[in-house]
């Protein structure tokens, strides 16, 4: 029973540091959470962007699957998501954000 309380006190202590780090008072994004969430979104490869001529980048250029380049972009994508998991940011709200030069 001790174990569970101190799981949920440190989730929530974890929740508020993320708020605390990238929201306002309201619990929406602030200008700068948007542009540092924008930025890990695109290199963490959150956008589900394919390589070039549309074929993931888990093939190598002879075509042939790539379990590294697997593993790699996995580990990037996870780490991303254990950043917004926290925030619980809807889909959309994610994708619509602005990178940084594309303003």
């Amino acid at each position: 029973m001790q174990d569970n309380y101190e799981t949920a006190k440190r989730i929530y202590r974890l929740k508020k540091a993320f708020d605390h780090c990238f929201c306002d008072k309201e619990g929406k994004l602030t200008k700068d959470g948007e542009l540092v969430i924008a930025f890990l979104r695109d290199v963490c490869g959150a956008k589900g962007e394919l390589g070039k001529n549309g074929s993931p980048y888990f093939y190598d250029q002879l075509g042939r699957f790539d379990a590294c380049s697997v593993a790699f972009l996995q580990g990037k994508r996870s780490v991303f998501d254990q950043i917004m998991k926290p925030l619980a940011l809807d889909e959309k709200q994610l994708l619509n954000l602005i990178a940084v030069g594309e303003t």
